[in-house]
């Protein structure tokens, strides 16, 4: 009772001094020792805590936004000490992974020592030595204050026997001059049926995109083709600094465009490689149809048409959004930073279970407090499906579907049929003594 009340309680907290001296009070009550021993069993996660605290500062931006992704599993996670190296003037420090045998999740920061170069478009270019994966490394926030970044990095394990090795984080460079733009979404709300101020095309303008509508037909360019004059409905677009929304409307042509505007330096791929952008427009009525756009290079940004969308026609647009690489002002460093670190993964069993399931044939089930993996022969219908924990209590914690395989017939077992290799992630930690079984299309397979 004590270490669950213990583990618990330590999953909804952020170290703080009232907070640990609550944490203090509820474990004399718990236990009936004396403050000694309760002190003696808060000591080990406190300077975990307490090194992460160090290291970030308690209200920082990086340390809240490392507390909200690792969520429920903060309570697990391995805290990493002294991981760090410097060079050309920037620290790369390892602060938390997260692993079991069958991937791992790695948090590290980035931080300028000498000035201030990085910004909240830094990426990061994997090294020749590296054992954790960089190059598929996310951003997760930027601390423009402490000149900080913090990074998450998944990588997917070969089944590991071993509860620890020596693993390294390798960066040969960082940069700053290429954005992406995973979303940049704004809302069209407002936009009336007015046509607004338009320009004809000419000698600097140009079509760099055109896209097929769903029956497969290239969107055709009005009979005089326009683009927005700048300027006239200006608004942010969410998700980058770099570019806005200048107008946003009904042109001359009768189509629906929308303008944007780069800042200054800002250049779109379609003037490099690539075709620059994609658009998305959503309408009020029908929010899962992609529309045709033709896409036109301005002077001072990029003008989209939606040729399908025209005015008079009772079609009301809700929300424009763009995905895409561009160029930006910015810097580009090349180095050498390696950190050397010893990894703890979560410890898994495999069921002492093979069967049918679902009428699959099931040959293996692996279960750890992160994930759950097996082997079967399913063709298909697993990886489209959660899987369930149940534990002692009746309580169901959700396994998400997660990366998978599939093999033809010479390579299973039996010589016939699939061989699947299907994963799930589970949406908080599974303590395995208390799992009594697993549930998949309504069907359970026994743990104990």
């Amino acid at each position: 009772m004590l270490k669950d009340q213990y583990r618990r309680e330590m999953d909804q907290i952020v170290w703080t001094g009232e907070q640990e001296q609550r944490l203090k009070e509820k474990m004399e009550e718990a236990s009936g020792k004396p403050r000694q021993m309760a002190r003696r069993l808060i000591l080990i996660p406190a300077i975990c805590a307490a090194l992460l605290v160090g290291a970030l500062a308690a209200g920082s931006v990086i340390w809240q936004k490392l507390q909200a992704v690792q969520g429920p599993f903060a309570g697990i996670a391995q805290t990493v000490e002294g991981a760090m190296c410097t060079d050309k003037g920037i620290e790369v420090q390892v602060l938390s992974a997260l692993a079991d045998e069958v991937r791992s999740k790695v948090y590290f920061t980035v931080r300028d020592v000498e000035g201030d170069r990085l910004d909240e478009a830094l990426t990061l270019k994997k090294g020749e030595r590296g054992d954790v994966t960089v190059g598929s490394a996310e951003l997760l926030a930027y601390d423009s204050e402490r000149r900080t970044a913090l990074f998450s990095t998944e990588t997917r394990n070969d089944l590991k026997e071993t509860t620890g090795e020596n693993v390294s984080l390798h960066i040969s460079s960082m940069s700053t001059q290429y954005g992406y733009l995973e979303e940049g979404s704004a809302s069209c709300a407002g936009v009336s049926q007015e046509i607004l101020d338009s320009r004809p095309l000419d000698a600097s303008d140009r079509v760099v995109l055109k896209t097929d509508d769903l029956e497969g037909n290239t969107p055709v360019q009005p009979e005089h083709p326009v683009v927005l004059a700048p300027g006239q409905t200006p608004g942010a677009l969410e998700g980058t600094t770099d570019m806005s929304v200048s107008s946003m409307g009904f042109a001359s042509d009768g189509c629906f465009h929308v303008s944007l505007t780069y800042r200054e330096g800002v250049e779109d791929s379609s003037t490099l490689e690539g075709c620059g952008f994609y658009a998305f427009l959503e309408l009020e009525e029908e929010s899962d149809r992609e529309w045709a756009f033709i896409m036109v290079r301005t002077e001072d940004g990029v003008d989209v048409c939606f040729p399908d969308i025209r005015v008079g026609e009772g079609r009301k647009p809700a929300r424009v959004a763009f995905y895409g690489t561009y160029q930006r002002p910015g810097m580009t460093l090349k180095g050498d930073w390696e950190v050397s670190f010893r990894m703890e993964r979560q410890s898994s069993r495999v069921l002492d279970w093979s069967g049918t399931l679902a009428g699959r044939q099931v040959w293996e089930v692996r279960l750890s407090p992160l994930t759950v993996t097996m082997e079967s022969n399913d063709s298909g219908g697993f990886s489209s499906t959660s899987i369930y924990a149940v534990l002692k209590d009746g309580t169901l914690i959700e396994g998400k579907k997660d990366v998978g395989s599939y093999s033809n017939v010479s390579q299973s077992p039996t010589g016939e049929g699939w061989q699947a290799y299907n994963t799930w992630s589970f949406v908080r930690p599974v303590a395995l003594e208390e799992v009594v079984a697993l549930r998949l299309l309504g069907e359970d397979i026994p743990v104990d």
